[in-house]
């Protein structure tokens, strides 16, 4: 997962106002550096607890006895304190919201972004909500865009191949990808295709369709 840097000054500028001084140490890079940089940092006195953006800290964890940690930016809980939106559980009250408002044949749509161990909590969910609907699950229903791929093409390859009445949206992005591709077909939102996405950046895409948005666990039409 790569932090926006929105989120990172956010945390930053959060902690500074409450009188921290915000030490910033890079990981992911090289595993002997990471390890050398993080004892430094830990072994400071000074040092009150650390803020992990990302799942960067894990491997680490064993090192680090004394220090609170907190967690954040990432698809799923982790260990210890995590601040953050469980994805699978998100996308099985979406899923199960399409169906039951009548969908059966919904598909699951996540970017380039959503890394592999994302992409799963994803899958479960919308597998857990399909099945709990009494639906068979079939994976050719889930879409994960490869890196540097076009997401109006996937998704317009998606509409065109599986026909589906819905379509679960991992961002607004994804969002305004399957509506550039619905537009190019032909097809209306949400007459012939029905559209939720996650965040509530879907609330402000500029056409004019009606999207529905999964945003601080309420779902808003």
């Amino acid at each position: 997962l790569r932090p926006g840097r929105h989120l990172f000054r956010g945390v930053e500028r959060s902690l500074t106002d409450q009188g921290f001084a915000v030490r910033v140490i890079g990981l992911g890079t090289d595993k002997q550096q990471d390890r050398a940089r993080l004892m430094h940092a830990i072994q400071d006195d000074a040092a009150e607890g650390i803020c992990a953006l990302g799942d960067c800290i894990e491997p680490y964890r064993s090192l680090i006895k004394d220090l609170p940690i907190v967690t954040t930016a990432t698809f799923h809980p982790t260990t210890g304190v995590w601040v953050g939106l469980d994805m699978e559980q998100i996308t099985f009250e979406a899923v199960g919201y399409l169906t039951r408002h009548g969908h059966e044949n919904i598909t699951m749509h996540c970017g380039s972004w959503v890394d592999h161990t994302g992409f799963a909590d994803f899958a479960k969910g919308y597998q857990r909500a399909i099945e709990d609907a009494g639906l068979t699950y079939r994976r050719d229903r889930v879409f994960h865009a490869f890196e540097h791929e076009s997401m109006v093409e996937v998704a317009r390859q998606m509409l065109e191949q599986c026909r589906p009445t819905a379509v679960f949206a991992d961002n607004w992005l994804i969002c305004q990808a399957v509506i550039s591709a619905a537009q190019q077909l032909g097809m209306s939102i949400p007459e012939d295709v029905s559209l939720i996405g996650c965040g509530q950046n879907v609330l402000s895409i500029q056409v004019p369709v009606a999207v529905t948005a999964y945003q601080d666990a309420r779902l808003l039409l």
